[in-house]
């Protein structure tokens, strides 16, 4: 498996899903991106979507969640594990700071399993920031204001999102980079006809140490992605294992299938920086309800990273 990494850099601001239509959150899964990149292979053509979702299916085709990056440093999630500071106790207030860091930058991730990180220095990362805006529904006979939330990359520092990528082939690549630039110009998330979500698609600059850690055989491993095991995979990989669960859902976008809007069934999935022993192979499933006209695929397939507690 080869693998890459792609910046996504966001100029207008991102609107991606949360609770309210007021709250909006700074990154997206890979079950979002992969659900993005099917309807971009819609439009492609039906050949274009029956060949990506095979590609994933079969584990040929592999998505990250998305990561922020500043200039170039670029982050990766927390891994959900017991950090002890070396040489000392850690203290209330310390662990407090722990528990509310998010992410660790790769320079740092090592020295951050093994307790060696200033935890103060790596508190202080402000990637962008949140803003709300009244916006005006003109649909229907009077106009109806309502507040949406974006989330701003800061321009000024180089701020922005990136994902990484596994693949078996070229022509994998290729199929995946052709849906890429096309996203693009569509855009991520809500809110897309006022601008929102477009991004300036390059290649990641990772360091090649990193990469090779994605199929380093350690012992232990953190998930880089939203994702879930089959149920034949799922005893053998809680053993030992450090995880948060999320919840997924949200509506279907597809026009085909059915006169009204429907939500995606609810699924619980591990979060990324979920810890393991045994890596799985996850699935891609199928939030449909019974009465759509096609099924409805959610991507819940691991992205494994080697590291050494």
């Amino acid at each position: 498996m080869e693998y890459a990494g792609y910046r996504l850099s966001f100029r207008q601001g991102v609107h991606f899903g949360s609770t309210t239509v007021e709250s909006a959150e700074m990154t997206f899964g890979a079950d979002r991106l992969f659900s993005a990149l099917c309807q971009e292979a819609v439009s492609a053509g039906e050949d274009e979507l029956a060949e990506l979702y095979g590609l994933a299916e079969n584990g040929a085709l592999l998505l990250s969640d998305a990561f922020p990056y500043l200039g170039a440093e670029y982050y990766l999630p927390k891994p959900l594990l017991r950090i002890q500071a070396q040489g000392r106790e850690t203290d209330a207030r310390e662990r407090k700071k722990y528990k509310k860091l998010s992410y660790v930058p790769l320079e740092e991730f090592d020295a951050f399993v093994a307790g060696e990180a200033d935890i103060d220095a790596l508190g202080k990362q402000e990637f962008g920031e949140r803003t709300v805006k009244t916006s005006v529904n003109l649909w229907g006979e009077e106009a109806t204001p309502y507040r949406i939330g974006t989330y701003n990359f800061s321009v000024e520092n180089d701020g922005g999102l990136y994902i990484l990528v596994g693949w078996q082939d070229k022509k994998t690549k290729f199929l995946l980079e052709e849906l890429l630039d096309m996203l693009s110009f569509s855009g991520l998330g809500g809110r897309r006809s006022s601008g929102l979500g477009r991004f300036e698609l390059h290649k990641a600059d990772l360091p090649k140490a990193f990469l090779e850690r994605l199929e380093a055989e350690t012992g232990f491993y953190m998930n880089l992605s939203v994702a879930l095991p089959k149920d034949e995979e799922l005893p053998e990989a809680l053993e030992g294992a450090r995880y948060l669960l999320a919840k997924r859902s949200g509506f279907i976008a597809s026009e085909r299938y059915a006169d009204e809007p429907h939500r995606k069934r609810d699924i619980y999935a591990f979060q990324a920086g979920s810890c393991f022993r045994k890596k799985f192979c996850g699935q891609i499933a199928d939030v449909s309800a019974p009465f759509g006209k096609h099924p409805v695929y959610r991507y819940l397939k691991p992205i494994w990273m080697g590291i050494r507690p």
